[in-house]
């Protein structure tokens, strides 16, 4: 079974990156994941897309990216049990070349770079 990768955001606007196999996952969270997700009492997980962009960067939910496609910018989203990439006038891609994007940001710091 693959790893299923996480990044967390909390309070202080910093990421944290944590790998989980599916059976700790459908037991439930344990250990030092626990811990950080009730330290500030809330979070926002995003889950890895196991793409990388044309840089070599991770792709998980909810990163900004830049397209080879006109340069149209999108937001990754899992909906209907795949990744897609939407934009804020309700266009989507269904089918991007992960590969030849490039992350420009994320939806909880720079929301602004997706109009």
């Amino acid at each position: 079974m693959r790893d299923l990768r996480f990044r967390a955001f909390d309070h202080s606007e910093k990421f944290t990156y944590f790998t989980l196999d599916g059976v700790t996952l459908l037991n439930g969270v344990k250990g030092s994941l626990r811990s950080c997700l009730e330290q500030e009492g809330w979070f926002i997980m995003d889950q890895s897309i196991n793409f990388k962009d044309i840089n070599g960067k991770e792709i998980f939910e909810n990163d900004i990216l830049k397209t080879n496609e006109a340069d149209w910018v999108g937001r990754v989203s899992y909906e209907g049990g795949a990744f897609l990439l939407v934009d804020n006038k309700g266009g989507y891609s269904i089918m991007p070349q992960w590969d030849k994007c490039e992350v420009i940001g994320n939806n909880h710091q720079h929301k602004d770079l997706i109009k």
